[in-house]
């Protein structure tokens, strides 16, 4: 449930509340109803909101969003009831946050491009949705949206059956790995110190990794784990970084291609 921090004044004093209410009409109405005279409402984010951040919603939920939004457009109702419905209505609890968000800054007196780049949405939706109200066509302009979010769902669906083959492949390759390094290696260490022979410098690799699993396995996963988070948050956070790994990722052979070939699509 959104919670909206209310500055207002009261017997001479500024006070500060915090509201947990569904909607912001909902948050003036009671507002309303308690005379209270409003200096200021900033939208607060909740430690769920912070959780449910990971949970970027599918392009097939954005695409049903803006077909909704699309709808009410051609029925000619306000855009503020539109985004307080797709609020409510919206399964996805961080795309329901996001358009919360959007009506926000919409009741604030910003444009609708404006309050979509502050919720979050990506820079093609923003721009069109700009185009679309300086030229009085902001219902066309929400087609060229559905026609994007139709293509990227397509490709992104396609995308994944091409991948599967070699992750699969991928995935196989490394049981079979531990596999080797964790069960048969053991025997040939055996095998090697009865007959009072040095191990092959490859048999004294793989038992090395067969130590560093056995004995460093959790830290290992975990020290993975972290370097995966902190590379994709940097990722999303720095624009040189960003260049580096897409570049980084092109020239690996076949994925490299596959995403040239995807972007290209798009």
């Amino acid at each position: 449930m959104p919670k909206f921090r209310v500055q207002y004044k009261q017997k001479g004093k500024i006070q500060t509340k915090i509201y947990n209410v569904k909607t912001q009409s909902e948050l003036e109405n009671k507002l309303q109803s308690q005379h209270l005279f409003v200096l200021k409402i900033t939208p607060q984010s909740s430690l769920k909101d912070k959780l449910f951040a990971f949970q970027t919603p599918k392009t097939k939920e954005i695409l049903s969003a803006f077909y909704e939004l699309k709808l009410g457009l051609k029925a000619h109702l306000p855009l503020n009831l539109l985004l307080e419905n797709l609020q409510t209505h919206t399964k996805n609890p961080f795309l329901s946050a996001q358009f919360a968000k959007a009506l926000f800054a919409l009741n604030s007196g910003k444009p609708l491009s404006l309050s979509f780049k502050e919720a979050g949405f990506s820079d093609f939706i923003c721009s069109m949705l700009e185009i679309g109200q300086k030229a009085d066509m902001l219902g066309q302009a929400i087609e060229f949206i559905l026609i994007e979010l139709k293509n990227a769902h397509k490709n992104r669906k396609l995308l994944t059956k091409i991948l599967l083959y070699p992750l699969l492949v991928s995935f196989i390759m490394v049981i079979v790995f531990l596999g080797i390094t964790l069960f048969v290696l053991p025997q040939f260490e055996v095998l090697f110190a009865n007959i009072n022979a040095p191990l092959p410098l490859v048999s004294k690799s793989l038992l090395f990794m067969r130590t560093l699993v056995l004995d460093y396995g959790y830290f290992s996963l975990l020290s993975l784990c972290g370097i995966a988070f902190f590379t994709y948050r940097f990722y999303k956070t720095s624009q040189k970084f960003r260049c580096f790994m897409d570049k980084l990722w092109l020239k690996i052979p076949y994925l490299g291609a596959v995403l040239h070939y995807y972007q290209l699509s798009q």
